[in-house]
């Protein structure tokens, strides 16, 4: 039996001076129906009060041009078993904002996403306070993973096959 439902908020977080959408679920113990979102379906309750406590928080960091959406399922699961968990929509190299692609400036941009992210829920009025900031984690697909390793302190190096020009290069931050 799962412990509590998914709850769900949009929050927006500022990022390099760009609206950031974040979807949030986390635990909460009124029922969840089914919402849609797009062609998807979530199980969630929305804008339900969270669950007394500090959660650990889970960002999850969707692939190229990719969707938060694709990770629903992954988050709802989280959510039902006492996580927050965030899915921020990546401006710039997303299904709905492909300005940066083929550009290193997404290697730069991302980890600062995840950065904002992080803030935004920690300074949300309902769901800051159950946000444990000592508790968290990222994880990513793709180059989620990348942005996920860089977050965490890694530095990527751009190969041949990730710029228009074909051209290796340097680390991204040099």
């Amino acid at each position: 039996m799962t412990p509590h439902h998914a709850g769900l908020r949009h929050l927006t977080a500022q990022s390099a001076g760009r609206a950031l959408p974040l979807m949030a679920l986390y635990p909460t113990d009124t029922p969840a129906q089914p919402q849609p979102f797009g062609p998807y379906t979530m199980e969630v309750a929305v804008n339900a009060p969270v669950c007394a406590g500090r959660h650990p928080v889970v960002l999850i960091s969707h692939g190229n041009n990719g969707s938060p959406l694709t990770h629903r399922d992954t988050a709802t699961h989280l959510a039902r078993h006492g996580f927050v968990v965030l899915l921020p929509e990546h401006v710039g190299n997303s299904r709905s904002d492909t300005s940066l692609d083929g550009t290193i400036e997404r290697l730069r941009v991302r980890p600062q996403q995840v950065h904002d992210a992080f803030e935004a829920l920690q300074h949300d009025a309902e769901l800051g306070e159950h946000a444990d900031p000592h508790r968290r984690a990222i994880v990513g697909h793709s180059i989620g993973a990348c942005t996920a390793l860089t977050a965490a302190g890694g530095v990527p190096v751009n190969t041949r096959f990730d710029t228009p020009t074909a051209q290796p290069g340097l680390p991204f931050a040099a």
